[in-house]
């Protein structure tokens, strides 16, 4: 993987159909602001734990892999 290859994105359309199932339309420009908001504040709230979690697990995984060969 190269380093600047993203390891998570969200596109607008994503954010789009999630939209349609839950209120029966696509969101305003404005919305989509407001839910790119939300959803940045909600990730970067507790991004480290996020960052520990998967990593300790990655490597766990890993580990298992390497001992059952």
């Amino acid at each position: 993987m190269d380093d600047q290859d993203k390891i998570f994105s969200i596109a607008v359309d994503w954010v789009q159909e999630e939209a349609k199932l839950l209120v029966g339309r696509k969101l305003t420009y404005n919305e989509l602001i407001s839910v790119k908001k939300g959803i940045e504040a909600a990730l970067l709230f507790d991004i480290d734990t996020i960052f520990k979690t998967s990593i300790l697990l990655a490597v766990e995984s890993s580990t298992e892999l390497e001992d059952n060969e």
